[in-house]
This record gives C-alpha cells, structure tokens and sequence, in this order.
C-alpha cells in the first residue's frame, strides 16, 4: 500500500496499529471508526442529491471511502467512479436479465 493511502487510513484510525489492538468485538464495533463506516452511507446520501435517486446506490453505497477521500477530500462524497460503477451495474443488469435472472433491487 503506498505511503499516501496509510497517510488517509491513519487520519480516519489512527489508534489502530494491530487487530489486537482493538480488544473485543464490542470494542471493535464501538470504535470510532467503525462507526464511521457504518454511517458513510447515510451521510453520503445526506450530501449527494444524484445518490438519492440512483437505482444503484443500494449496491455501492457511494463507493470507496478512500477514493472519496483522495478525489474530493471528504470520506461523505462520492467518488469520482460513480459514472464507471453505473455503467457497470447497468451492464450486469442487463446480462442477468439477457440470461434470465432476476438482478436484485
């Protein structure tokens, strides 16, 4: 992993150098951290008008945090791969479709 990805990694936990280091599950769940990955999604919602309408969102949740942080300098936008990811799901719907299957919603 390069320097500049531990560097964003480490703002968002940097107590945590180890697994271990987290103590429990309940530690794990309570920790601010993860906390906030839970949450991303609800706030990427809150800030991005485009992701409230999207058929897809339920499927990338805005899409990775870290290139949210490295695109736009916020965790809570989202990435700058939304357009790709649309085409993508778009694509696999599709070929679901084309092969019968029913593509979850």
């Amino acid at each position: 992993m390069n320097k500049l990805r531990w560097r964003v990694l480490l703002n968002y936990w940097p107590n945590i150098t180890h697994i271990n280091d987290l103590g429990s599950a309940e530690d794990l769940i309570l920790h601010p951290a993860m906390t906030k990955s839970f949450m991303r999604p609800h706030l990427v919602l809150q800030s991005e008008e485009s992701c409230r309408e999207c058929e897809y969102f339920h499927i990338c949740k805005g899409g990775c945090a870290y290139e949210a942080i490295v695109g736009t300098g916020n965790r809570n936008r989202k990435t700058k791969f939304c357009e790709v990811y649309k085409a993508l799901y778009g694509q696999i719907k599709s070929d679901l479709i084309a092969i019968g299957k029913k593509p979850q919603s």
